[in-house]
């Protein structure tokens, strides 16, 4: 240990405004060196740098300044104490041999064994903080993280994984030249790297700190760059090639699907309001009005998509309320319109609830009209889908599961929310025991390219199982090992619902899961079917 003083250090040197959080905590006086201070690293320290991206994206209004009137991300400094601020916490419990786990099969490549050395080259001092950051987006490492989300990751974001997907053919070459974006996504393919790989727990861990390395310096430049456009209020006079809100739009959105990898973690939910605190910022009503480009309409779909999925579990939220108008009508849902689907019953259901609190009279809902919407649906999927898989055997049969398992599942779902859980079994039996059918057919075979796209239908078919426990038992299994697969643990949260409602005796006497979630919404909190 060598002690510093501060009159031995360059005059010449970059300094920060004040002292980093770590030489406050100790008492001493910090020599503020950038891009972290020099004592911390002399004793071993963990220096977070002078901006611990403590930030929350809620809607705020500026009062004052340039920015009076308008919609800006807060920043918060006074945390309370003892409570977790660093993304990537474990906010809900996940299976505690998680850690220990093999969680698929893979094989170690030449590029994993040069991303091991380098990894074990850039974590034998953490002290260094952004510092490691910036060695560990070296040129080698960026470049192995880049391909593993090229090849592993981005069939996991999109339904279908077509050839002009545009993760790969957008995104990807944006990340070239946005320091932001690649850091971001080099965080994302980390996380997914720790979460599925077999590899000894020495080296799962070097994935997660790269992970927690890349996610900080990529807030860190994320942060600076928000700051600056804000200031000059550059993405509030959006032009239409403005790059800025698309990188930043960009950025943020894979922040929140690299939070979706992290067991545990809810920070997804602050990076889906920060995309749409920079949609608002970019003033919606112009988007909708103007000639999109096809990576701001595809961003847009993305976060839409988000939205929709984690409404399903939200009921306080008044249907599309004011400020925030719905990105369906911008949206292209010609191959997976599903999701619009969703939207529609969640959205119809929320106005249903709202007028009969209201004590308003509501003519009958018309069930005909769901059922051809979710035929319609099934149809328009399946015509657009079919000749991209024609003839490709096991992988269009299970393709066809998927899609015949989504129709049922969002026909329950239609029923679920304007009848009594009564006539659901008795009007839909066999359409329940379809669901269940369609997925085990898609998860038992050899095929696993689709296995991300189950969750939905799995929840669904789970919230039929009342009173039946060898269903239940098997979709929890399901459940899980989907889980495990793919990676996408943010979706443990729905399964911790069913086993709640399982175990209530409220839905054992017949109470539906769309009751008991919003009776009991503040307990449960919000899950996500993605």
């Amino acid at each position: 240990m060598v002690n510093i003083h501060l009159d031995t250090l360059p005059l010449n040197r970059a300094i920060a405004s004040k002292d980093c959080p770590v030489c406050i905590t100790r008492r001493v006086k910090c020599d503020r060196s950038l891009p972290t201070c020099v004592k911390c690293a002399s004793r071993d320290l963990e220096c977070l740098g002078y901006n611990p991206f403590r930030l929350r994206w809620d809607q705020g209004v500026a009062s004052r300044g340039k920015l009076a009137g308008k919609p800006v991300p807060v920043t918060h400094e006074n945390e309370p104490k003892g409570k977790s601020t660093s993304p990537g916490a474990r906010d809900s419990k996940v299976p505690d041999d998680f850690l220990t786990t093999n969680c698929q099969s893979s094989s170690k490549s030449s590029s994993y064994e040069t991303l091991y050395q380098i990894s074990s080259e850039t974590t034998s001092h953490p002290s260094q903080g952004l510092r490691i950051a910036n060695r560990t987006s070296s040129a080698v490492l960026s470049e192995i993280l880049l391909n593993h989300f090229d090849t592993k990751v981005v069939p996991r974001l999109t339904w279908i994984d077509l050839a002009e997907n545009p993760w790969r053919h957008r995104i990807l070459p944006l990340a070239q030249k946005s320091t932001c974006l690649r850091l971001s996504i080099n965080s994302l393919a980390a996380a997914h790297l720790f979460v599925t790989s077999t590899e000894p727990s020495d080296q799962k861990t070097r994935f997660l700190q790269i992970q927690k390395w890349n996610r900080q310096a990529s807030l860190s430049v994320l942060s600076q760059k928000m700051r600056n456009e804000l200031h000059s209020g550059a993405i509030s006079r959006r032009t239409p090639s403005n790059s800025a809100v698309i990188e930043v739009l960009a950025a943020v959105l894979t922040l929140c699907y690299m939070e979706a990898l992290v067991p545990g973690s809810k920070y997804w939910t602050l990076h889906l309001r920060a995309c749409r605190t920079v949609i608002n910022l970019g003033n919606l009503e112009e988007w909708k009005n103007m000639s999109l480009s096809s990576v701001e309409r595809f961003l847009l779909k993305e976060v839409a998509d988000l939205e929709t999925l984690q409404d399903i579990s939200i009921f306080n939220k008044k249907p599309e309320s004011n400020g925030e108008l719905t990105l369906r009508p911008i949206c292209d849902t010609s191959i997976w319109s599903f999701t619009e689907l969703i939207h529609d019953i969640t959205d119809a259901e929320r106005r249903h609830h709202e007028a009969l609190q209201n004590h308003q009279k509501l003519p009958v809902v018309n069930m005909d009209f769901w059922r051809k919407r979710a035929q319609d649906t099934y149809d328009a999927v399946s015509a657009s889908t079919n000749p991209i898989f024609e003839g490709q055997g096991a992988v269009e049969e299970c393709l066809q599961s998927v899609i015949k398992a989504h129709y049922h599942a969002s026909l329950i779902y239609s029923y679920q929310a304007f009848v009594s859980p009564a006539e659901v079994q008795e009007i839909l039996g066999s359409s329940i025991d379809a669901l269940f059918h369609e997925i085990q057919s898609a998860l038992t075979g050899s095929i696993d390219t689709f296995t991300h796209d189950l969750f939905f239908p799995c929840f669904i078919a789970g919230t039929e199982c009342r009173s039946d426990r060898l269903r239940q038992s098997v979709i929890e299994k399901l459940f899980y090992d989907t889980l495990v697969s793919t990676g996408i643990w943010f979706n443990y949260a729905a399964l911790q619902f069913l086993k709640t409602l399982w175990a209530s005796s409220e839905f054992e006497m017949g109470m539906n899961w769309i009751q008991y979630a919003r009776r009991n919404e503040t307990q449960i909190g919000t899950f996500i079917l993605f």
